[in-house]
């Protein structure tokens, strides 16, 4: 009786290299940082007008920027840093539901102003 052997699975495809890393990295940040910025704004007593928005609108803006700037970085970044993603090629899908959320809120704080 002849032994079959394992066949070696193909090796893993190179990850992104470091100088793709880094400023994708520093942008995310930066529009996570904005997006916690908005949310910490859309917190305050005051209805701010400066931004056109109101609190909801502005906490729904930073939740999107914040969430959508995770997946991004999550996209370049070696698999096992950041585990929780959503796969690139429903990159649309993603980005529908931001898009979605963002509008929705603006169509209803339009609505309440009339």
């Amino acid at each position: 009786m002849q032994e079959m052997s394992a066949i070696p699975p193909p090796p893993a495809p190179p990850g992104p290299a470091w100088w793709l890393i880094v400023p994708v990295f520093i942008v995310a940040g930066a529009a996570a940082a904005w997006g916690v910025r908005l949310v910490w704004l859309g917190r305050r007593k005051a209805d701010d007008d400066r931004h056109g928005m109101s609190r909801t609108t502005r906490v729904v803006v930073g939740m999107s920027l914040i969430v959508g700037a995770y997946h991004v970085a999550s996209w370049v970044a070696p698999a096992h840093w950041l585990p929780l993603r959503v796969v690139p090629s429903r990159w649309f899908l993603l980005v529908g539901a931001l898009v979605l959320a963002v509008v929705g809120s603006l169509l209803a704080d339009r609505s309440e102003k009339r």
